[in-house]
């Protein structure tokens, strides 16, 4: 699972390396289990590691199951709070790259060039980021704020900058763009939320 993983990553990045300026940012939120070997791939393909930033989601639920609950349905009483799982999962991993520049040039060549490789403190000026996760009217299983994408937008592109979002789900990348004077292109194959991102 892992390899086929890296090798999926590796895919997609090398495309994205393809159409991005020099000192681009790539900001992806990935799963905690799985974020190491995205950021493996990400070096491996030619990209940047610059942070890791920690999307703190306020409260999130604790699923662990009772492993006294199991053991009872097997006929052994035992009394314990010991949990089958993992713990409530309060955060999640944003990994921060940027595209590689050119041999004897600067991040500050890329900035006066194309206003890249800089962030803005107006945004954040550190690398725990706290919005709720709590979203009215979800319509995707793995929806974001608009809080948190508005954050992350403003914090490493300008306005009139295009924000690329590969995996756009029901687009709030996409409104958060809108909301902050950014161009946007998804890239979504699911007929069904591309239809709802379009039109949000």
């Amino acid at each position: 699972r892992g390899q086929d993983f890296n090798n999926w990553c590796c895919n997609w990045l090398k495309e994205v390396m393809r159409v991005t300026k020099p000192c681009s940012p790539v900001l992806i939120l990935c799963g905690r289990q799985m974020q190491h070997r995205f950021t493996v791939a990400a070096e491996d393909v030619g990209f940047i590691y610059k942070d890791y930033f920690v999307w703190d989601k306020v409260s999130a639920p604790f699923r662990a199951q009772r492993v006294d609950k199991v053991l009872q349905g097997r006929g052994v009483e035992q009394t314990t709070n010991d949990r089958l799982g993992n713990l409530a999962p309060m955060h999640e991993p944003i990994v921060y790259l940027t595209t590689p520049y050119k041999q004897g040039t600067t991040i500050t060549d890329c900035y006066v060039k194309h206003r890249l490789g800089c962030f803005d403190a107006d945004a954040a000026t550190n690398n725990i980021i706290r919005v709720t996760s709590k979203i009215k009217d979800k319509v995707h299983e793995t929806q974001k704020p608009m809080e948190l994408m508005e954050i992350l937008v403003r914090l490493v592109t300008k306005e009139g900058h295009t924000v690329l979002d590969m995996f756009m789900g029901c687009g709030t990348t996409g409104v958060a763009c809108k909301n902050t004077k950014r161009k946007f292109i998804g890239i979504e194959m699911d007929d069904t939320y591309f239809d709802i991102g379009t039109k949000r």
